[in-house]
């Protein structure tokens, strides 16, 4: 199965074999009665998120990372139906957010504590470079950091304002060097959320700074903000983002992506009745990002741009390496044979005997 690693949710679901036609997007499909482990409640939930909702079964079942039995009997949802979901590029969501939003359940990351998989309720995500132009190379560590994806040598930490999710103060965010004055302070790190979300009563003020900045008014289509020419996009400032006294920019290379021939700002209205904004994978592209349940914190750091091989990768690349070097020796043994070969043979002088040889023959 294919999961988006949510840290904006806390129940795991999979689409379940025994689905609806609402289901048209999803590739695989979780057979439960037929996995010896995995038991089917009667009991059935409804998940929302921001974008839609799924229905289906709780169920529990063992989590295999690769082939390590990580989490035993699990609980989950085994979605049958959903509606707003066929944007998902997964099949399902895996969330890593707190009990509270579970009714209490144990989490996965409290399943891994209890069954002693891992010492401490910490993991941390690292994504390559920027969303849209680097390929999607990155890695989730559970359990702990590393520090080859760290480009200094200490995080910058936040305690947490909310005891459900993953959400900080926000002390300020800069356009550039000017202060925009936000009238909320919290933002919600959230891996499941691909832009920049922001209140509805900051987004004027946050768009109207941007626009001043650069001297012309930002285009606006079906609720997307854009430049025209994207030769302009030089033109766009800083963003920053001021947590736990430390400003955390983003250029303007890390918040706009070409879409429709346009550059678009990765930033979405959150509406008048939100109080917190969102930084999503949009910025954690940029910062290595600590998620500390035993804590209640979250570590922010700049991102390394180290080589991300993996074993597979290194294997690929010395077979590849061996056989161009084999190619190249063989290629020079062959040529020396026919060589000396060619220089023993005085049957061989270069030229076919029982072909008239003319001197503008080339």
């Amino acid at each position: 199965m294919s999961m988006i690693f949510d840290t904006g949710s806390s129940w795991i679901w999979i689409p379940d074999y025994y689905h609806d036609s609402s289901f048209t997007y999803t590739k695989n499909f979780y057979n439960c009665q037929k996995e010896k482990g995995c038991t089917k409640h009667p009991i059935k939930t409804q998940l929302d998120y921001g974008s839609g909702s799924v229905w289906g079964h709780l169920a529990a079942d063992d989590i295999y990372l690769s082939d390590v039995l990580i989490s035993e009997k699990q609980l989950m949802v085994l979605a049958s139906s959903q509606e707003g979901m066929e944007g998902l590029i997964a099949d399902g969501v895996f969330g890593l957010s707190f009990d509270s939003l579970m009714h209490w359940y144990p989490t996965f990351l409290d399943n891994l504590k209890t069954n002693q998989a891992i010492q401490h309720r910490v993991f941390s995500m690292y994504m390559l470079g920027n969303i849209y132009r680097d390929s999607a190379r990155a890695k989730l560590i559970i359990g702990g950091y590393d520090e080859m994806y760290m480009e200094e040598k200490n995080f910058t930490f936040a305690p947490l304002v909310s005891n459900h999710s993953w959400t900080v103060k926000l002390d300020e965010v800069y356009v550039g060097n000017k202060s925009t004055n936000i009238s909320f302070h919290k933002v919600l790190i959230d891996s499941g959320t691909s832009a920049l979300v922001v209140p509805g009563l900051d987004l004027l003020p946050l768009l109207d700074t941007i626009e001043e900045a650069i001297g012309t008014n930002l285009s606006k289509f079906h609720g997307m903000y854009y430049i025209r020419d994207c030769e302009d996009i030089n033109k766009l400032p800083t963003l920053g983002f001021q947590i736990s006294g430390k400003i955390m920019p983003l250029e303007a290379r890390d918040y706009v992506r070409k879409r429709f021939g346009f550059c678009v700002l990765e930033l979405m209205n959150g509406g008048l009745f939100e109080d917190e904004w969102i930084l999503g994978d949009m910025f954690m592209h940029k910062y290595y990002t600590l998620f500390d349940m035993e804590n209640r914190r979250i570590g922010f750091v700049k991102n390394a741009r180290p080589p991300l091989l993996d074993d597979r990768d290194i294997w690929l690349i010395g077979g590849i390496c061996s056989t161009i070097a084999f190619l190249v020796i063989a290629c020079y043994f062959l040529r020396k044979f026919f060589s000396y070969k060619q220089a023993h043979n005085p049957n061989i002088s270069g030229i076919n005997p029982n072909v008239p040889y003319e001197k503008d023959t080339i």
